[in-house]
């Protein structure tokens, strides 16, 4: 999946635990959807929303996430 995504597409996920079990894959599989320019859902997360430009969102997932990699 990651390999055909393309500027502008959608990443949904049921939840976190789907996608990655270590919060350094997630942060990698995330890097790559990003970079790619798609965009990041979960359905379950509901914090974790990265379809959109919400700073919170952003800013949640900053903090929660590179927390956990220091």
């Amino acid at each position: 999946m990651l390999e055909e995504l393309e500027e502008g597409d959608m990443v949904i996920i049921h939840e976190i635990s789907r996608l990655s079990r270590s919060t350094k894959d997630l942060l990698a599989i995330v890097g790559t959807i990003q970079s790619k320019g798609a965009v990041f859902n979960s359905l379950t997360d509901k914090w974790l929303d990265l379809s959109d430009d919400s700073p919170i969102s952003k800013l949640l997932f900053t903090i929660f996430f590179r927390s956990f990699t220091v």
